[in-house]
């Protein structure tokens, strides 16, 4: 095209010429002149002209430069203007189009860090995504020409990233962050200066990414990459500092989900070594003194000693000291000092603490702003602080108050789930402690309501377990809150929404599809084939945390589920039943839920056909609750055989006795006045919250009642519905010896007892009793017995099982088993229904597990059993059995069992008092 044909081109030479005097005087009355001219210029140019993407960048370049001196916003809106018009007008061939489309994207980026402004971030990763889409692979690797670049373009992009993140706590962003920081981009190798940098970052993100998912493999591996860059640098390289200051907050975090006092300490050897390295007057010297403070509170909220929680305080109020107004970690450092201080209030009682922490937190909350995914948690410490001050000062909150905080925590839609649940929990704790009923079943349900959410349900049952184990109250006190409302039904629910999450959503994934079948047979097929992909039994036991693909056919799945509640008539589809559906699992008998919240204890009476009676129990208190529960878990592991014992007979003896008058009088009482006794005796099911699950209620009842337990409504509902079997097929494995424990004599007695009574029974004794036998042989059994070792794990249910001869068969292997035909299964070893605090409202033991697995009937025990009292024990349950398929006559048998023991060894409840029956 000719000279003629453009008409910018001599408009362009002016403005050159006065882009070159900018250049050399730095006048800006040169650089508006050429902006102006070559405003002219473009204009002047025909669209399709070949100089047209030249001219428009030396615009965008020039207005670039005018914004960046006057710092005018109209400037910086004209620079954006004209950056996308080159965009749109650059094609890829042109030989700036990377290096403008990403100078464009910086713009965007400045225009955002002024705004805030999401558009624009977003726009600049769009564009710096394109850049790298077209970039070889071998662009980033090691020539020197493209080394710097390479690397140049992945930071700028990384940092958008990390930008966009920090502000709205997207998961998606941080699994790009970690996508772009695992490419092999030259300078990223340990031994190159900047490789340690890029790993220590690399690290960063995979234990960011932990908080999101809770997948403890994120946590760990993001920890040795840490630990790998920190080692590879020098004492004194500034970096180091940093490197620690993340590695003590990766340990602190690991400390929260494995509790090791060990692990606390390394986290906190850390962070002192970053703030050793850094300088009096270094700008991040106060912000490591914070996070120092609250590993040091960590540590005395475990440890109660009270160096350590001064040691925090005292860190704490040094760090806001030394800390200006304008610090960005002034929030975060105000919330640890104010955190220090209610937990100094909380050992000491002392009330100058409570009153600083309400001072720091509430400021450390009015900073925060409202899109920050840290200011539920912020709210949760406000209100614990509020707390506090009540109980000790009798100091209440204003309703009005506690309404405004909930309105927030509604808006924090940007917060991870696990604070959005302990911010409603907080809230809702407090408004009934302060006898706001409404308010606190309000939040208290939608706590319960999003726990599933906070759930890594993509992750192995460890982390599962760990993350549900955070919120060890939060069912007991929702109860509560109902039952002091006058909600019976509502108290029934929220226990049935908030309690054996892990079982339940197990359970979900063998859900029966017939009817959604028969309707939309498109939909069940989806949703058999995502199944099939998490299907427990085939999904591996820690996922990778690289790939995230469980994660993704997880959203899948839970995407389906949610499109198939849409469908007229499945509205509830895999949602826990209401109470209107589940009555008629109390035809043949009543269901007791019994409670202990924080500040009131509850039983509800279900029977069939009738409302939920709510029973107040005025005599149970958490703190005698939690004093016998710590007694029994103390008296049971006692091993020694005279002390031991004799404890066992002391503290259970009197633990049946308070339970008889603290509960079961007033549940009789009750099941008499609202004619559900019944003679000769009564049939009845409890359904303990919390840690009265672990207590003997049975075994506190008198003779005319015959007790089973069941988790939920809904798990028995299961086993009542299960069809009977036709025919029993026995299998027995017992194991006298297991190698590296004591021997069970016992054992081959109770084999021996059923193979006389059922000559065809399938034996796998000892050296035969391997894991992989035992469930090949448990998918033809409808009745099986036990009688080996069992572990017990009080702290992480998941690694508990049954020890047989090559390895413990886990309760996660047997939860994968899908037995159609399982009638009763008889788990004669030690605490197989036994369960710690945190997780006791799971039900993870042996017992649940085998029912989930398809068993009608399970008959475990609460603590370790006497090898030659579980055998004769065994022999006479057997004995009073009906020779019948079924067995549906085990609760009675086990009772009479009890009876016969305890007529027999009346000073010994440790004997008789441990067995128990759940099913139908």
């Amino acid at each position: 095209m000719s000279n003629r044909a453009d008409g910018g081109a001599q408009l362009y030479e002016l403005a050159a010429g006065h882009a070159r005097r900018w250049v050399a005087d730095s006048d800006v009355a040169d650089l508006r002149a050429a902006v102006g001219l070559l405003k002219q210029a473009v204009a002047a140019t025909p669209a399709g002209h070949e100089r047209l993407g030249h001219r428009l960048l030396s615009l965008f370049v020039l207005l670039r430069d005018l914004s960046e001196v006057t710092s005018a916003p109209a400037d910086l809106d004209r620079t954006v203007e004209a950056g996308e018009r080159l965009v749109a007008a650059m094609p890829t061939s042109h030989a700036s189009w990377d290096s403008g489309l990403n100078d464009v994207a910086s713009v965007l980026v400045r225009r955002y860090d002024r705004t805030l402004d999401l558009r624009d971030l977003d726009r600049a990763i769009e564009l710096r995504e394109r850049v790298l889409a077209q970039a070889a692979p071998s662009s980033f690797l090691a020539p020197a020409n493209t080394r710097t670049a390479g690397r140049s373009e992945c930071l700028a992009l990384l940092n958008a990233y990390a930008r966009r993140y920090n502000r709205t706590g997207r998961l998606a962003d941080l699994e790009r962050i970690i996508e772009i920081r695992k490419l092999p981009i030259a300078g990223t190798a340990l031994t190159d200066p900047d490789g340690p940098t890029w790993m220590s970052d690399l690290g960063a993100a995979y234990r960011s990414r932990y908080l999101h998912t809770g997948v403890l493999a994120d946590l760990e591996l993001g920890l040795r990459l840490g630990a790998r860059a920190a080692g590879a640098l020098a004492n004194g390289d500034p970096r180091k500092a940093d490197m620690c200051h993340g590695l003590g907050d990766g340990y602190a975090t690991l400390f929260k989900h494995d509790r090791s006092l060990v692990t606390l300490g390394r986290a906190i050897e850390y962070l002192e070594s970053a703030v050793s390295m850094l300088p009096d007057d270094h700008a991040d010297r106060s912000s490591a003194m914070s996070y120092l403070a609250a590993l040091y509170g960590m540590r005395f909220d475990r440890s109660e000693t009270l160096t350590d929680g001064r040691r925090a305080a005292d860190l704490g109020e040094r760090a806001l000291a030394a800390m200006p107004a304008e610090h960005p970690d002034l929030a975060v450092t105000l919330s640890r000092a104010g955190v220090a201080h209610l937990n100094l209030f909380s050992k000491t009682g002392e009330p100058p603490h409570v009153e600083r922490a309400v001072e720091l937190l509430e400021r450390a909350a009015h900073l925060t702003p409202a899109d920050d995914p840290r200011l539920a948690g912020r709210i949760a410490n406000v209100c614990m602080s509020y707390r506090g001050r009540f109980e000790v000062g009798g100091i209440p909150t204003d309703p009005e108050r506690l309404r405004t905080l909930a309105g927030h925590i509604a808006e924090a839609t940007d917060a991870f789930p696990v604070e959005q649940v302990r911010a409603r929990y907080e809230v809702g704790s407090l408004a009934h402690a302060m006898n706001e009923h409404a308010l606190a079943v309000e939040q208290l349900d939608s706590a319960v309501a999003l726990l599933p959410s906070a759930v890594p349900w993509e992750a192995d049952w460890q982390d599962q377990e760990g993350q549900i184990g955070k919120y060890p109250h939060l069912v007991s006190v929702s109860v509560a809150a109902h039952c002091a409302h006058g909600d019976p039904v509502g108290a029934v629910e929220t226990a049935e929404y908030g309690r054996g999450l892990m079982l339940a959503n197990q359970q979900n994934l063998r859900a029966d599809l017939s009817e959604l079948q028969a309707l939309h047979p498109g939909r069940a097929n989806r949703l058999r084939e995502l199944r099939a992909r998490l299907d427990p039994g085939t999904s591996p036991g820690i996922p990778d945390p690289d790939s995230g693909e469980r994660r993704r056919v997880l959203a899948d799945y839970q995407a389906e589920v949610e499109g198939i509640r849409r469908l007229p008539g499945f509205g509830r589809f895999l949602l826990p039943p209401r109470l209107e559906e589940l009555s008629s699992v109390a035809d043949h008998g009543p269901v007791v839920l019994v409670n202990s919240g924080l500040w009131r204890g509850d039983a509800v009476l279900v029977t069939a056909g009738s409302d939920p009676v709510l029973i107040p129990l005025g005599e149970l208190t958490d703190e005698d609750l939690r004093h016998k529960v710590r007694e029994l878990l103390e008296a049971t592991g006692d091993p020694s055989p005279l002390a031991g014992t004799l404890r066992k007979r002391r503290v259970l003896r009197g633990i049946l006795a308070w339970l008889q008058d603290t509960v079961v009088a007033p549940v009789l009482a009750a099941m008499d006045s609202a004619g559900a006794l019944s003679q000769p005796a009564t049939r009845m099911w409890w359904m303990p919250v919390g840690p009265l699950s672990l207590l003997p209620l049975h075994a506190a009842a008198p003779d005319t009642v015959v007790s089973s337990y069941t988790p939920t409504l809904r798990a028995l509902s299961r086993a009542r519905n299960r069809p009977p079997v036709g025919a029993r097929r026995q299998l027995t494995v017992a194991l006298s010896r297991t190698p590296g424990l004591n021997d069970l004599p016992g054992t081959a007695d109770e084999a021996a007892s059923l193979h006389a009574n059922w000559p065809g029974t399938a034996v796998l004794a000892d050296e035969q009793a391997t894991a992989q036998r035992v469930l090949n042989a448990l998918t033809e059994a409808t009745w099986a017995h036990f009688a080996c070792h069992a572990v017990s794990d009080l702290t992480a249910p998941s690694h508990g099982g049954l020890r047989l001869h090559d390895r413990l068969l886990r309760l996660p292997a047997i939860s994968a088993l899908n037995l159609p035909q399982a009638e009763l299964v008889y788990l004669s070893a030690c605490s197989t229904a036994g369960r710690g605090t945190r997780h006791a409202d799971e039900s993870l033991h042996l017992a649940s597990l085998f029912q989930l697995a398809g068993f009608r009937h399970v008959v475990a025990s609460l603590w370790p059993l006497d090898d030659s009292f579980a055998a004769e024990a065994s022999r006479a349950f057997y004995d009073l059995l009906p020779p019948t398929p079924t067995a549906d006559e085990a609760a009675f048998a086990l009772h009479r069992v009890t009876q016969d023991l305890r007529a027999a060894h009346p000073d010994r409840p440790d004997l008789w008092a441990s067995l128990v029956h759940s099913g139908p």
